[in-house]
This record gives C-alpha cells, structure tokens and sequence, in this order.
C-alpha cells in the first residue's frame, strides 16, 4: 500500500462508531486501563442532526466525567467572551463543542477569529454565522 508506514500500532480494543454509543464505549474503556482506538469519521460538513439522550446514557456520561468537562469548556467559553466584550448563546456554546475542533486553544482561536469575523461583518455571533464559518474554515463554503 502507498501512503502507509511500516510501523505497527496494537489496541486491547477497537470501537468502531463515533456516535454517543460507540464514545462513551470507547471513553470508558480507556478510562479501565485498555489502549483503546476510536475508528469514526469525521464528518467534512456540518452534521445537524439532533441527538437525544435517553435518562440512563446521560447518567452514564456524568458516571465518566464526560458531563462535566463539557459544562467546563462551556463555562470557560462563556467567560472569555464576556471578558472580550460579546456575550455567547448556550445555543452557540453548544454547536461549537458538537461541531468545532473540541481542544480549548482551538475552541478560543476559533471564538477570537469569529469575534473579529462578526466585527469586521457587523454580524451578532449566532449559530448561523458559527455554522458559516465553520465551513468556510474547512474549506466547504459555498
């Protein structure tokens, strides 16, 4: 095969799917010890759809922690907007983490370039204009 290495990489597990099934899965077996590979796409475009969680997957992730972090980053996004000046919706904060590169120095990159996007455009940060330039930055743009 072109474009493959010869080096090897074993797993104790392979999850294949990157849905709340398949992550949670994945997320709970590496945090019992297992080195474990995610296998999932990573969708080029905005992916709309709505997941709901059932009452027991929720519980499930708050067992894992993964609740938490999440209200964290949005915290902190919250708090870095209000000290630049704008305020973020809880509708925007959540589109970001469910669409966006989930690491805080890209999640505030993203935030500070979308600050000036919607400065230079006289544009409100709404999930519309996060969705734009979303995929503009990936290159999708129409």
């Amino acid at each position: 095969m072109t474009g493959m290495d010869d080096g090897s990489i074993f797993y104790d597990v392979a999850v294949v799917g990157g849905g709340p099934a398949g992550l949670s899965a994945a997320i709970a077996l590496a945090q019992a010890g297992a080195n474990t590979a995610l296998i999932a796409r990573r969708a080029p475009y905005a992916d709309n759809r709505t997941t709901a969680l059932l009452g027991a997957s929720v519980d499930f992730l708050r067992e894992l922690d993964v609740l938490r972090r999440c209200e964290d980053k949005a915290a902190a996004l919250a708090a870095y907007a209000r000290e630049r000046g704008f305020r973020l919706s809880d509708d925007v904060v959540r589109y970001l983490l469910a669409h966006g590169r989930r690491d805080m120095t890209s999640l505030v990159a993203t935030l500070a370039a979308l600050d000036g996007h919607s400065l230079a455009t006289q544009r409100s940060i709404t999930v519309p204009l996060l969705r734009e330039w979303l995929q503009r930055d990936l290159g999708l743009a129409r």
